[in-house]
């Protein structure tokens, strides 16, 4: 964890929250989330009122499926907020790089292990603090719409540190002063299954 560093050094953090990963859909693992107050007793979201998208088939499961899916999302807004907070209480915040990324869509039919928008065009948020706005071209709350994979943000974390990326790894850095444009013309397609 970053709090147990020596004082003044540098870090790289992940944090995988998980409470909307598919397996918070099982019975128990929601039963598990309303006991310990992680997602209400019943859902927020009235599972009659869910706009069911028009490639699932609208049925209660589905509804009751989308609606405690919602609460999943507010609690991991949750975890996310406490995490920036503790940033902010450290002084880190002012100087830190906030990545905040899905690794794949949601989790119904068409959002996890399919090529269509919804399982490919995941979030990515780059909270870039002033002190380090030479790092990036884009604006502050600025949207860009510029593909990125995965495998650039490796890149993109030696290039913000001023690291070059060695010659056998994949991907271009979409930040820092090792930036690569994206190539117009290079689009890659890739699936993988389980």
């Amino acid at each position: 964890h970053y709090k147990k560093r020596p004082a003044a050094s540098p870090f790289f953090a992940i944090f995988n929250l998980t409470v909307s990963h598919e397996s918070s859909l099982f019975p128990e693992v929601i039963a598990a989330n309303r006991k310990r107050g992680i997602i209400p007793s019943t859902p927020r979201l009235d599972p009659a009122a869910v706009k069911v998208p028009p490639y699932l088939p609208d049925l209660p499961e589905i509804r009751s499926d989308i609606a405690i899916y919602a609460d999943n999302i507010t609690a991991l807004d949750t975890q996310v907020g406490k995490l920036l907070d503790e940033l902010e209480s450290s002084g880190l915040a002012d100087d830190t790089i906030v990545f905040y990324y899905g690794d794949h869509g949601g989790i119904l039919p068409r959002g996890k292990r399919y090529l269509n928008d919804t399982g490919v065009r995941v979030p990515l948020l780059v909270r870039v603090p002033e002190k380090w706005r030479s790092l990036t071209p884009f604006d502050a709350g600025s949207r860009v719409d510029e593909p990125v994979s995965f495998v650039d943000l490796a890149p993109t974390v030696l290039s913000i540190a001023g690291i070059d990326k060695p010659a056998r790894m994949q991907g271009r850095a979409f930040l820092g002063p090792k930036r690569v444009e994206p190539a117009a013309d290079e689009v890659e397609f890739l699936y993988a299954d389980r």
